[in-house]
């Protein structure tokens, strides 16, 4: 009855759809996993898993972000699955003011973001680490992004074909710009900008978030008349070569993954009465509501991931005051529109290779982190 009624108020499915609870790998209940370990050293809990297919492959390692849940340290750190041993430390900020926000990474680098705090206003500072020669690289510091109280937004970074992308709100000029910066010659330009909103929620910032499909980066772009249109902009061609506009009812969107076909974009966005993800097709330029959230209940880091007909993502609920209950993962097969939900379940990773995940000890909460990995292939 508790189960059916934490699904009654913090999902509902838009499609003809069921949610079943699961525990362990997704695919396959009897598949065993290579690595299942539990933390309990609080100076040291993972919050984030980070995985080269190449690097564990051929030396057993992954990479974590260690953050407890009040953020009094934060840092990126290089784990040994064979001895289970953290055997460098990449990053280190051990203050409330500084954490890592963001990280994405392929099997050459990982880009992290750091969100710093001081007494009046919020930055953001942009890294490159290289993975097999242990360089680390510092892109961009001292990006504002908002006063203290006010809500700062994320800068999305994104890597493709030897270069890192992010959005860059550029305050005094009142506008938005997406950045570049080539890995290979260290050079930053600009390659769009649209100015700020005259009014609208996120300090009238017109880009919420940037992603990809195939060779094209995508983005949003508000107006002042509440519309909002899909942008494509070829990395190739340096270009414009589509805009999609959405449907008025969608009134905020703050992140997008595509399909390995480059046919459909999953957006998680928010109608005027709740939030939800939904489908957009890139060609037909239709849209399929797929799940909804009640009040209270959002996705951590307002990240979905798709991979092989499957959308990813985790989410942060509350309901019950009791912080066991406060997080679970989903995964959304797009094929039969069955969900399977991980309960305590904060963080998943799927590479092509591996599926790995964190999770709360069922009886200890956030003070024991469990992790297993298994492999794909």
């Amino acid at each position: 009855m508790r189960k059916l009624l934490l699904i009654l108020l913090t999902v509902f499915l838009c499609s003809c759809s069921t949610i079943n609870y699961q525990r362990g790998f997704y695919g396959d209940r009897d598949k065993k996993p290579i690595y299942i370990h539990s933390f309990s050293d609080k100076s040291q809990l993972p919050y984030k898993l980070i995985i080269s297919d190449q690097y564990l492959q051929s030396k057993d390692r992954i990479f974590m972000v260690n953050q407890n849940w009040i953020s009094t340290y934060s840092r990126l750190v290089e784990y040994d699955l064979s001895n289970s041993t953290i055997v460098k430390e990449i990053a280190s900020f051990e203050s409330k003011n500084e954490n890592i926000s963001e990280t994405i990474n392929d099997n050459a680098y990982i880009v992290f973001v750091v969100n710093k705090l001081n007494e009046k206003n919020k930055f953001k500072d942009i890294y490159l680490y290289n993975i097999e020669n242990g360089d680390k690289t510092l892109i961009k510091s001292d990006i504002f992004t908002g006063l203290k109280d006010e809500f700062s937004a994320d800068l999305f970074v994104t890597i493709y074909n030897n270069s890192v992308y992010w959005i860059n709100p550029d305050f005094e000029n009142k506008k938005s710009a997406i950045m570049s910066y080539n890995i290979t010659d260290h050079t930053i330009k600009q390659i769009h900008e649209q100015a700020f909103l005259e009014k609208g929620f996120m300090s009238h910032i017109p880009s919420t978030f940037l992603t990809l499909s195939g060779n094209c980066l995508v983005f949003n772009n508000r107006t002042n008349e509440d519309k909002e249109k899909i942008v494509f902009f070829d990395l190739n061609s340096n270009s414009i070569v589509k805009k999609i506009e959405i449907p008025t009812e969608f009134v905020f969107n703050y992140y997008a993954v595509s399909d390995n076909k480059e046919e459909c974009l999953y957006i998680y966005g928010r109608t005027k009465d709740n939030e939800m993800i939904y489908r957009l097709n890139m060609q037909t330029q239709t849209v399929q509501k797929l799940v909804g959230f009640m009040e209270r209940t959002y996705l951590i880091k307002n990240r979905i991931y798709y991979s092989d007909d499957q959308l990813f993502y985790s989410v942060n609920q509350n309901f019950t005051g009791n912080i066991r209950d406060h997080y679970f993962s989903e995964i959304y097969n797009l094929i039969n529109y069955k969900m399977v939900r991980y309960q305590y379940r904060y963080n998943s990773v799927k590479t092509d290779r591996y599926f790995a995940f964190l999770e709360f000890d069922e009886k200890e909460g956030p003070d024991i982190m469990k992790m297993e990995i298994y492999q794909l292939k």
